[in-house]
């Protein structure tokens, strides 16, 4: 029974991860309300601080094709 417990509680792990939608409260918004992305990184000991979620965008086979070749 222990086992059990204990797989259900480190399956749920990942879940905690996974709030893409989540408002923060320090993103700062213009005067409408809506986020300001043109806003400067916020900064921590004077360098910006760039920790958060990141989403990859893939490469465009036009652009592999591009720079490697069609026969790539």
């Amino acid at each position: 029974m222990k086992l059990i417990a204990i797989l259900l509680a480190a399956s749920s792990l990942p879940l905690v991860a996974q709030w893409l939608n989540y408002p923060d409260a320090r993103t700062p918004h213009t005067k409408d309300g809506k986020p300001n992305l043109t806003a400067p990184a916020p900064r921590m000991n004077g360098k910006p601080d760039l920790s958060g979620v990141w989403q990859a965008e893939r490469t465009p086979e036009s652009e592999f094709a591009r720079v490697l070749g069609n026969n790539f």
